[in-house]
């Protein structure tokens, strides 16, 4: 946090930090998250909108207890569904397409499983903040909201007028501008959508993104990290698209011929090929 300067320095309604804490232990995460947000809080920042995964991996119960103490809020709101992407939460559980979470495919992440699908679970490995579904309470606490559909995150995000501390992942983020009355002018998005190529690159080795990647090769040529960079530029010249993977979308990837060690240096240089 000491190196992003003033954070009234930066000409925009809105400011995004990326703190790099999933893979942290959770002592560290929880101090990257304060430090930021009690940073921020000093300099008049006045909503805070801490982003976590929809299949709730990494430092969860740290990374909010954190922000709700940085901040001072008496509560967190926190909103973890993504409809669209089928994460949906009922009675406090995330469930990813129809599956408990810590029964699917995010049971057995490599790097970070999810060991609970009860949400109140999830932050109690890391927090001892108390944990309502809808509830209230008179000390600082956190409050899960249930959501599966669309119409259920744009209710929830009506309910919130007072708060300053809200949570989710990227499915409640899109209820944001209106909650929190921001100008989105569109501007950016136009920019965007005029665009004609598109590049993208994988650097997982879930299921999902692998069932992603073949539907993808259908259409689009795919390469691995080690293609020459004269072979790719022709083909994203030529179609206007292409796609970059780590792993052969052709048959997963045997993870359990690695041990943690290897890994977590296979994790480290995807993400420096990729960076570089």
């Amino acid at each position: 946090s000491g190196g992003c300067g003033k954070l009234a320095d930066y000409p925009a309604e809105a400011l995004v930090v990326d703190l790099e804490s999933r893979h942290d232990a959770p002592e560290t995460a929880y101090k990257k998250v304060y430090e930021i947000a009690e940073k921020a809080r000093a300099e008049g920042v006045k909503y805070f909108y801490k982003k976590t995964d929809s299949a709730l991996r990494g430092n969860i119960g740290a990374e909010l207890s954190a922000l709700l103490k940085a901040v001072g809020a008496p509560v967190l709101e926190f909103v973890p569904a993504f409809p669209k992407n089928g994460r949906t939460t009922k009675d406090g559980i995330q469930y990813v397409s129809g599956v408990e979470t810590a029964k699917s495919v995010f049971g057995a992440d490599p790097f970070n499983p999810v060991k609970h699908s009860y949400i109140p679970d999830i932050i109690a490995e890391q927090s001892d903040v108390k944990v309502v579904l809808g509830e209230t309470l008179s000390e600082p606490f956190i409050r899960v909201h249930d959501a599966e559909t669309e119409e259920d995150l744009r209710l929830a995000a009506e309910k919130m007028t007072e708060t300053t501390a809200l949570s989710g992942c990227a499915g409640f983020a899109e209820y944001l501008p209106k909650l929190l009355g921001l100008d989105c002018g569109g501007t950016e998005r136009q920019k965007l959508a005029g665009r004609s190529k598109i590049l993208l690159v994988s650097g997982s080795v879930n299921a999902i993104t692998l069932a992603q990647l073949k539907e993808a090769a259908k259409e689009i040529e795919i390469f691995m990290l080690d293609a020459g960079d004269e072979k790719i530029e022709r083909c994203f010249a030529e179609k206007g698209a292409a796609v970059i993977s780590s792993a052969d979308c052709e048959k997963e990837p045997d993870l359990s011929a690695y041990s943690a060690e290897q890994l977590e240096k296979l994790r480290l240089e995807t993400s420096e090929k990729i960076s570089g």
